[in-house]
């Protein structure tokens, strides 16, 4: 059976790690922004399917980044509720 100290040192690390997940998301989101970003620039002013299709797909991406990282941080927050109720 795990102690009180186990537990919470298991709780630090799963923070620990989803923790350095959020900023590997937020990190990753930039880089979608960006690339977004130079393919709006580079279709500026026409209609090109493939650099539409693609924004648009970046797009869909960025916003699973975004729910992503709520989740990430939901947990984070209920991880610290139960570190602080031992």
């Amino acid at each position: 059976m795990a102690t009180i100290g186990d537990i919470r040192t298991g709780l630090a690390t799963a923070t620990s790690e989803a923790e350095r997940a959020l900023m590997q998301l937020s990190a990753a989101a930039i880089l979608v922004d960006k690339a977004i970003a130079t393919l709006e620039a580079l279709s500026a002013g026409t209609r090109q399917p493939a650099c539409r299709g693609a924004i648009g797909k970046l797009t869909g991406a960025r916003n699973r980044f975004d729910q992503g990282a709520e989740r990430v941080k939901a947990a984070i927050d209920q991880l610290r509720r139960y570190d602080a109720a031992l």
